[in-house]
């Protein structure tokens, strides 16, 4: 072996480590090049995400009602749609009871089931009467949804309620009517067949018959 030989290797074994170091700082750049885009595009993501949340969140707000109460049904807080539909003040909301704004009129037992089922986890959803803050009554379409816990138990309740009070005061007003009309005059239903679907007590009295005897029966009965 020749005295430059040793120096040979040496620059072969040196160049070679150059080349290995090279490499791995290239991998390392491309790995820290694709960490950062996946960073990027994680955060437009989330970004567009909030975004609509935000979009939602508004239109909610704008068209519902919303509160959150906790375990106990006391209320923790309400939007500006609840503020100015019941008349009530947030600091005269905020942590009283849900029973506030509740209307004599309702039943106990609309509340009952409403508690019994969002207790056992459950979406609650009915028409329910309530009473502002001058003694008003409004109506809401009322949807009460259970929060969980890590448990899994329910830690707190969210309300989304939507204002039907315009609706169910014609609704009342037409029962009303026919209510009216139902005291004072004879009438009688029929299908498209001309068969008798329904008649008031003021038509069986004047004609003589009882209702299960004309229900199904052609008009020409009374002919």
């Amino acid at each position: 072996m020749t005295q430059s030989q040793p120096s040979w290797l040496a620059r072969t074994f040196a160049g070679d480590e150059l080349s290995r170091l090279q490499a791995d700082l290239e991998a390392e750049v491309r790995a820290r090049a694709e960490v950062e885009q996946a960073l990027a595009d994680m955060k437009g993501r989330l970004a567009a995400a909030e975004s609509e949340l935000k979009v939602r969140t508004d239109l909610m707000n704008a068209a519902s009602l919303v509160s959150e109460t906790d375990r106990q049904g006391d209320i923790l807080s309400v939007n500006e749609k609840f503020i100015e539909v019941s008349k009530f003040r947030r600091e005269e909301l905020v942590g009283q009871a849900h029973s506030t704004t509740r209307h004599p009129d309702m039943p106990k037992e609309t509340f009952k089931k409403l508690w019994q089922t969002i207790g056992r986890g459950e979406v609650f959803q009915g028409v329910i009467k309530n009473r502002a803050k001058d003694g008003s009554p409004y109506y809401v379409n009322a949807v009460v949804a259970p929060v969980p816990g890590e448990n899994g138990k329910p830690v707190r309740f969210m309300g989304m309620l939507h204002d039907i009070t315009d609706a169910e005061l014609v609704r009342q007003n037409y029962l009303g009517t026919l209510s009216a009309i139902d005291a004072v005059s004879a009438y009688i239903e029929f299908d498209p067949q001309g068969n008798v679907t329904s008649a008031n007590q003021n038509f069986l009295a004047l004609m003589g018959y009882r209702i299960e005897e004309i229900v199904g029966k052609h008009h020409r009965i009374f002919m």
